[in-house]
C-alpha cells in the first residue's frame, strides 16, 4: 500500500502537503489572531493593549498574503471533494474579509499597518464613516469566523464519532 501522507500535491480524495501546510498555517495564525484581537481591544480584560496593535496589523497583512496564496493554490490544485463546500466558501470569505477590513479600518483612521517598516495605506485617512464601518465589519466577521470554525471542527469530530475519517485527510 502506498503512503500518501507526504505527497506534495493534491490528488482526487487526498490533500497534499502544500494544502495541509497552508491550511494549518492559516488555522493557527487566525485562531491566535482572534484571541489576540479580543484581548488587545479589551473585550476580555477590559484593558486595551495599545502596544499590541502594530504587531497585530503586521501579522494580519501576512495572514492575508497566506490566504491569497492558499486561494491561488486551490485554483490550480486537484480538487478534493467535500460535502461541506458551502462552509469552506464561508470560511474563505471571512478569512479574506477579516484582515482586509482591519487594513481599511487602520488606514482610514490614519494608522496604516506597516510591513517591515513600510506603511501600507489601502485607503486615504480621515474618513470617520469608513473607519467605523470597517471596524464594525472587522468585529462582526471575527464573531462569524468563530462560529464557522466551531462548526467546521465540530462537524469533523461528529463525523469521526460516526466512523467517517474525514478528519484525517488534513492530518500532517
Amino acid at each position: 500500500m502506498h503512503n500518501y501522507r507526504w505527497q506534495l500535491y493534491n490528488q482526487i480524495g487526498r490533500y497534499g502537503l502544500i494544502s495541509k501546510l497552508l491550511h494549518w498555517a492559516s488555522a493557527m495564525i487566525f485562531s491566535a489572531m482572534l484571541v489576540w484581537g479580543f484581548m488587545m481591544a479589551g473585550y476580555i480584560s477590559g484593558v486595551k493593549y495599545w502596544s499590541w496593535y502594530g504587531m497585530h496589523k503586521q501579522i494580519g497583512i501576512i495572514s492575508l498574503c497566506i490566504i491569497v496564496i492558499r486561494l491561488g493554490y486551490n485554483l490550480i490544485a486537484a480538487r478534493v471533494r467535500t460535502s461541506h463546500w458551502r462552509l469552506h466558501i464561508a470560511l474563505y470569505a471571512c478569512l479574506v474579509a477579516m484582515p482586509l477590513s482591519g487594513w481599511v479600518m487602520s488606514s482610514s483612521a490614519g494608522f496604516p499597518p506597516k510591513l517591515f517598516g513600510v506603511k501600507l495605506a489601502i485607503v486615504p485617512s480621515g474618513n470617520a464613516w469608513l473607519t467605523k464601518s470597517a471596524g464594525s465589519t472587522h468585529l462582526i466577521v471575527s464573531c462569524i469566523l468563530i462560529v464557522l470554525i466551531v462548526w467546521h471542527v465540530g462537524g469533523l469530530v461528529m463525523d469521526y464519532r460516526l466512523g467517517k475519517r474525514r478528519i484525517t485527510r488534513m492530518a500532517l
